[in-house]
């Protein structure tokens, strides 16, 4: 074992293969120092030459959008009871989906049906952020929920999970604009790594995310931690992934 490098093994969450597929619509991570290396003004070295600059950009990936999607957001969308789907310019083949009441006075609650499930072969904190450098939003004003937890001891999905200001018009993505960024909380070099999705560890995942309707609420993630530790479930989640590496593909 490579104790320089962590691996990050990720996948795509919102349909299963056995099903249907998705998978055009989901890209390889890339490093936001190499990401924007491409726009880089050679003449000017400043930022580029900074520790701090460099340090905490290190080890920060953006997940970029593939297909162009432009959702008219229409009166029903903001109803107490509102129908699907929102798309009624047949502009986008991605739906906004689980549509509520925001936790936040002035906004509803919706999700853009793209999710993605990270495991990394040792335990290691990762934060899930909009993109920020530059800052982007596929709505003006809309907020996408942040959220952390170490990715080696916990196996859930990240959803691009939004708090859409009400009354607004539109929710648009470009191609090859930013979905959300990761930055991964170690030293180590990041090497990515694709898998496909199984049943098994769809269940795996499932029993993650509903854990708290099931066996208890508000359950800190120390103790979920923990119980994923004792019931051997770190083991098996890697070993499910291990038999469904896509071969030859990586990007380190």
């Amino acid at each position: 074992m490579n104790k320089d490098t962590v691996t990050i093994y990720w996948t795509p969450s919102r349909f299963t293969e056995w099903e249907e597929n998705w998978n055009f619509l989901y890209q390889d991570p890339v490093s936001t120092v190499v990401d924007l290396n491409t726009i880089r003004n050679k003449n000017v070295k400043e930022m580029f030459a900074c520790p701090s600059y460099v340090g905490s950009m290190k080890n920060v990936f953006v997940f970029k959008n593939v297909l162009p999607t432009n959702i008219e957001l229409g009166d029903d969308f903001y109803a107490p009871k509102p129908q699907y789907p929102f798309d009624y310019s047949g502009k986008s083949k991605i739906l906004l989906t689980d549509v509520r009441e925001s936790s936040l006075e002035g906004y509803v609650n919706a999700r853009y049906n793209m999710g993605w499930l990270l495991f990394s072969d040792e335990p290691v904190e990762a934060r899930f952020t909009a993109p920020y450098f530059p800052s982007f939003s596929p709505v003006e004003g809309a907020m996408l929920s942040t959220g952390e937890f170490n990715i080696g001891k916990w196996y859930r999905d990240y959803v691009l999970d939004y708090h859409i200001p009400i009354g607004s018009k539109e929710f648009i993505l470009k191609e090859n604009q930013p979905l959300f960024y990761l930055e991964v909380k170690t030293d180590k070099k990041i090497v990515f790594k694709r898998y496909n999705l199984t049943q098994e560890l769809r269940q795996i995942a499932l029993e993650c995310i509903t854990s708290p309707k099931k066996y208890e609420s508000n359950m800190p993630l120390s103790y979920r931690y923990d119980i994923f530790k004792k019931t051997a479930s770190r083991e098996r989640v890697l070993s499910y992934i291990k038999e469904s590496l896509i071969t030859g593909r990586t990007n380190d």
